[in-house]
């Protein structure tokens, strides 16, 4: 009997050693490969949620482009421009509009571009040199001396496809923190604007956040701003609890 406990204590010794050894190997690898699962559901992750911002981005800009084309091509705004109609500005472009469309300025200008009337915060470079060439709306995003702006132009013209522009309309919405808090609201994360200048940063992975960066896209897909945003880690403790699981289990 001693010698069949020898034996015994020998092919369980023998058997932790294996299972030892095989932890021991098996452990990098199990570690690498979760490693390579958490970090490609965060790129993942990081992916959809700059697209979500873009598009909130870009529908908002998109809006103010409807309402401005909706503005350019009333039969009474093509009679303004051709000056038949001088009470247009006064009728039309009134404190209320502004206040409804949370809009910093409108411009109007004639097809040799000079400004006809300009109501609001008017900032040099909030106007559309070539709206004349336009049919539809187009927006861009701009960095202006007060701050991020949506800045939508419009052909003034009649609807009837035959017809030429007469002119020109610049709607100007200002991305102060009313407007940033609204749509933070809408993807459910904070981001901020600064000018597009240098390259964009590598994204950052710190314990419990993310900190990623994208560029603004225009009608014409130029980069017009840059969005900085932070989001959470989702898997920064699940990924925690699985390395000390396996720590455990060697």
């Amino acid at each position: 009997r001693p010698r069949l406990r020898s034996i015994r204590f020998k092919v369980i010794a023998a058997a932790l050693g294996a299972s030892a050894l095989v932890a021991i190997v098996f452990m990098p690898f199990a570690s690498e490969q979760l490693d390579r699962g958490f970090d490609q559901f965060e790129i993942d992750y990081v992916t959809q949620e700059r697209a979500r911002l873009q598009r909130v981005l870009q529908d908002r800009a998109a809006r103010l482009g409807r309402t401005a084309i909706d503005y350019s091509r009333w039969n009474d705004t093509v009679e303004y421009v051709a000056g038949s109609r001088p009470q247009w500005p006064d009728d039309n472009l009134t404190p209320d509009v502004f206040a409804n469309f949370n809009v910093a300025a409108i411009v109007v200008a004639d097809r040799e571009s000079r400004v006809l009337t300009a109501r609001g915060a008017l900032l040099e470079g909030a106007t559309c040199a070539d709206a004349m060439r336009l049919r539809d709306f187009r927006w861009r995003f701009t960095w202006l001396p007060d701050g991020p702006h949506i800045v939508a132009c419009s052909p003034i013209m009649l609807t009837d496809a035959t017809s030429t522009p007469v002119g020109s309309m610049t709607w100007s919405v200002r991305l102060d923190a009313d407007r940033i808090t609204e749509m933070q609201g809408l993807v459910q994360f904070p981001f901020r604007f600064r000018p597009p200048a240098g390259e964009l940063p590598a994204d950052q992975y710190s314990e419990g956040s993310i900190v990623a960066s994208m560029p603004v896209l225009d009608s014409d897909g130029k980069p017009g701003l840059v969005a900085t945003f932070d989001l959470p880690r989702p898997l920064g403790a699940q990924r925690q609890l699985t390395t000390r699981t396996l720590l455990q289990l060697i």
